[in-house]
């Protein structure tokens, strides 16, 4: 479980998807490929593997995220929304 507060910086998991279940709260969920999507409590989606990515918590979000124990994190520098 984690608390979110902000944006987290664009990045991606080679090796594994990620899961976020939203507990409370509202999470944007940002996709380099293009349009990202909202997820309210209770919704929850899987970002594939190798899915350039980043969240954003509108106020206090309360999130269960899953990953592979040894995921790694490759950070993307330079990306912007259009």
């Amino acid at each position: 479980m984690a608390v979110f507060h902000g944006e987290y910086r664009w990045h991606l998991h080679p090796d594994s998807d990620e899961v976020f279940l939203v507990v409370e709260g509202e999470l944007h969920i940002d996709l380099g490929s293009g349009p990202g999507f909202a997820l309210g409590p209770w919704q929850c989606v899987t970002i594939p593997a190798g899915t350039v990515h980043r969240t954003r918590a509108v106020g206090r979000t309360v999130n269960l995220t899953m990953e592979g124990r040894s995921a790694r994190t490759v950070f993307v520098d330079g990306l912007e929304l259009p």
